[in-house]
């Protein structure tokens, strides 16, 4: 514990009071698993009533909001929505119990590891120790089958529900070995790699420089579809500013660009019920 336990405390007791309305002292200790006692937990209450004064209030035994309250970057709408993008919806973080308080669903539809056990640990062991690795992987143009592929990890990137590895291709000598994308659900397996890197490699970072994309709204849309894809999209002065990587994926999801040429898709057809 210490003094992170205790900035964590008067977090939850900040995010509490302003997204539920009020705290009592039972919240504290059932939200930190009995790690502070009543008379912590009532010492938080009052420091955090101190801290923000012109957020919090002390009546009796419990943390209210003041009237008209200034509310904190710590307890915005903003860090509420970035915590549940990132699925941090445990009662100590959020200042809400889920889904008793606040109802949360997470709808997923593809799978997010690799194909065989224990390919996803090779991976993470590879970027922790920044060594090659081998993956077994396919992608999607045409006729390609899974072959072994020796890449350096990079990082781990999530782009809207997919999970995919950005590593360089010690394969593609010829290109100075690029940075490419893996997506981790089309990796069959990975082993680890000599851990040689070749002579003239030069190694990159995990960054992404951003492009602005002009775009042009549907005309069919209505005043109001227009001003919402607007502020979806995050389009300002008729471009969106986005990581070079998501780029095409975005733009096949909200436009009508076309599949690659060299690329198998659409992968899969619905079929009707009906059909045999």
């Amino acid at each position: 514990m210490g003094k992170e336990r205790d900035r964590e405390g008067l977090l939850f007791v900040l995010k509490r009071a302003v997204r539920f309305g009020k705290v009592v002292r039972g919240d504290v200790i059932r939200a930190f698993d009995g790690d502070f006692r009543a008379t912590k937990a009532s010492a938080l209450m009052s420091e955090a009533a101190t801290r923000w004064p012109e957020t919090l209030e002390r009546r009796s035994h419990e943390i209210v909001l003041c009237p008209n309250p200034q509310i904190p970057r710590e307890a915005s709408e903003e860090d509420l929505m970035k915590s549940l993008d990132y699925g941090h919806t445990e009662f100590r973080h959020l200042g809400l119990r889920v889904p008793d308080e606040l109802g949360v669903l997470v709808v997923k539809w593809t799978r997010a590891l690799p194909r065989q056990p224990g390919a996803f640990s090779v991976i993470v062991t590879g970027l922790i120790r920044y060594q090659p690795i081998e993956l077994l992987y396919v992608g999607l143009r045409n006729n390609e089958h899974a072959r072994w592929r020796r890449v350096l990890p990079v990082t781990l990137e999530k782009m809207g529900d997919q999970w995919r590895l950005i590593a360089q291709d010690l394969d593609d000598a010829a290109a100075a070995y690029p940075v490419k994308t893996f997506v981790l659900p089309r990796i069959f397996d990975a082993r680890a790699a000599d851990p040689a890197l070749p002579d003239r490699i030069i190694r990159q970072d995990y960054s992404d420089k951003r492009t602005r994309v002009p775009v042009r709204l549907n005309p069919s849309l209505t005043p109001d579809q227009q001003a919402a894809v607007r502020h979806e999209l995050m389009i300002q002065n008729h471009q969106i500013s986005i990581a070079e990587r998501s780029k095409f994926e975005m733009l096949r999801r909200f436009s009508d660009l076309p599949a690659r040429a060299d690329a198998v898709w659409p992968p899969i057809y619905p079929v009707d019920q009906e059909e045999p």
